[in-house]
């Protein structure tokens, strides 16, 4: 009774929020409601044929169809840490950001690739006068490089283009890292021989900060619900983006980091000490896509993902199953502003995937089991209720 009546409430938010009537009707059969007189709602009001899903979302905006896949390869490891920093535009933000790399203390050796993706305002000028006026004694060694915009990608990549250390971390130019940041993840890394390692991460504003994902510290993790999709906030071992680059022309290009990354690191471990502190903004990817025909990308790259782990021989197993099944309520929800046509050629195409490359794989989780019932059966409406109800 206790989760009917929270189911209630969950019903009566998602109405407010997205006016469905499907919504209360699913959540109603959830609630025992007879199937017999729910059936036609939970039956997709309009079905697509692949082929005409496929069409539909091209007309409205073409798959870039650019892999992950690279010619990246690691050099001679000079530094125990590599950090990239690409900068667009963030003269208001890249002095803390910098500063927040200078003010380490550690017995670590770290270059920092500052990668100045095309900027238009006084960043560059700022980043000089920073690493000109530094008189903080370390072991840090900076680069700046300039180039034609490109975007995260394509300044991420420049950064990557020599690999220099035996470990990698990205921050972005409006975050900031904690003291002990470098200390904590690479003694950690280093004892524990981690593949990845990821800190706890606060999110802060001009105002407050406050409390984002704490982890508890855990050592050889098999399990990718454990840490966040983001590039910032982990090392990783160099040897990981070997052949690896983030894809071009993506938005939640950073969706390579579970798909191609994790999955093929044979320890991954988390610490509690909070490392990162992200800035939360309006100006973000997450608030400014939500009504933005390029969000549909987060479909677009996920299909890319699934094509390139087979190059990168990842085995498409029930850790990469559940995976995928997550990402496609990730997907929904990203896409949720969106019209119900547009997020049915989606649920289309990816249903189709997951007989694709999972044909003969079924997930043990019993959270994802509704998210799977709803997929198997190409059935949106029970989809769609399910992803109220998960929590990522």
């Amino acid at each position: 009774m206790e989760n009917g009546f929270w189911l209630i409430l969950i019903m009566y938010k998602e109405i407010i929020k997205y006016r469905k009537l499907e919504t209360a009707l699913c959540l109603l059969n959830k609630l025992g409601f007879p199937i017999r007189k729910v059936r036609k709602v939970l039956k997709n009001n309009r079905e697509y044929s692949l082929d005409e899903a496929i069409s539909y979302l091209h007309s409205l905006k073409k798959d870039p169809g650019n892999s992950a896949i690279a010619g990246t390869k690691k050099k001679l490891s000079k530094y125990d840490l590599q950090i990239v920093i690409p900068v667009f535009n963030s003269a208001s933000t890249i002095q803390t950001c910098i500063e927040s790399v200078l003010k380490q203390e550690t017995q670590f050796s770290v270059l920092v690739n500052v990668i100045d993706d095309g900027s238009t305002d006084d960043g560059a000028k700022i980043i000089k006068k920073i690493l000109k006026n530094n008189k903080i004694k370390s072991k840090i060694d900076f680069k700046y490089t300039y180039q034609k915009n490109q975007g995260f990608s394509g300044a991420r990549n420049k950064g990557l283009k020599s690999i220099e250390g035996k470990y990698i971390m990205f921050i972005d130019s409006d975050d900031m890292i904690l003291p002990d940041t470098i200390n904590n993840l690479l003694s950690y890394g280093i004892k524990n021989k981690s593949d990845i390692v990821e800190g706890s991460f606060d999110y802060f504003n001009s105002k407050r900060t406050w409390n984002g994902i704490h982890h508890l510290t855990r050592n050889n993790i098999d399990n990718l619900d454990l840490i966040t999709g983001m590039p910032w906030g982990k090392i990783y071992k160099a040897d990981l983006w070997e052949k690896v680059e983030f894809p071009k022309n993506y938005l939640f290009e950073d969706t390579i980091i579970k798909y191609l990354i994790a999955s093929r690191a044979k320890k991954i471990s988390t610490i509690s000490d909070v490392v990162y502190k992200y800035r939360k903004s309006k100006k973000s990817i997450s608030f400014t896509s939500k009504n933005n025909i390029n969000s549909l990308d987060t479909f677009y790259v996920t299909k890319q993902c699934l094509e390139d782990c087979e190059k990168l021989n990842i085995l498409y197993n029930e850790k990469l199953y559940n995976l995928t099944l997550e990402q496609m309520v990730v997907n929904d929800r990203r896409l949720r502003n969106f019209p119900k046509r547009i997020r049915l050629a989606v649920f289309t195409v990816s249903c189709n995937l997951i007989t694709k490359y999972f044909a003969n794989v079924r997930t043990n989780k019993d959270i994802l089991k509704d998210i799977e019932k709803g997929i198997r059966q190409k059935n949106y409406s029970y989809f769609f209720v399910s992803t109220i109800e998960f929590k990522l």
